[in-house]
């Protein structure tokens, strides 16, 4: 488990989904450890199960939007997996007065408009294309646009492995 600490690129993807929220007119959300510590468990799960795995766990199937790949139901040597978005959020100090939304998804870390130079995305554009993508599903555009009574606040676990990079963004409501 790595400790408390940002990447520069989940730096840049926080501050795309607070920029998001502000075309809105939405508050930004705040950086929180403990959503950190569950979105980093859940982005090594997906990571270790790779990229074909949780492709099938992402699909949409009988009107159910890929909600599998919440759950750490595939189990990867060496891991100890925490079945669900809450169980996470409890495992790492999640207040009992707390509201919580996850998101997810793997998205390609290279420029596809080459086929045949592999040219890696520098952050700033990567952190562009993780929101773009979450926002053309409306479940995690819902997530990243929740308007809040409470102070709201996330944490973004971007893990990138070869072409693919294995997005979590963690969602605390704290209801004081």
């Amino acid at each position: 488990m790595s400790s408390v600490a940002q990447t520069e690129l989940e730096k840049k993807v926080l501050s795309e989904l607070n920029s998001y929220r502000a075309s809105y007119k939405l508050s930004p959300v705040s950086w929180d450890p403990v959503a950190y510590k569950a979105a980093d468990h859940h982005s090594q799960w997906m990571s270790k199960v790779g990229f074909s795995k949780m492709d099938s766990l992402m699909e949409i199937k009988d009107e159910k939007v890929g909600l599998d790949a919440h759950y750490e139901s595939i189990d990867v040597p060496n891991f100890v997996e925490i079945f669900d978005p809450l169980g996470r959020g409890k495992k790492f100090g999640l207040p009992d007065n707390a509201y919580i939304e996850e998101i997810c998804n793997m998205a390609r870390s290279s420029d596809a408009s080459s086929p045949i130079i592999v040219k890696m995305l520098p952050d700033n554009k990567l952190a562009k294309h993780i929101i773009l993508k979450f926002s053309k599903s409306p479940p995690h555009n819902d997530a990243m646009l929740q308007k809040n009574d409470f102070p709201l606040k996330a944490a973004v676990r971007s893990i990138v492995i070869g072409e693919i990079v294995y997005t979590t963004i963690y969602f605390i409501e704290k209801l004081d």
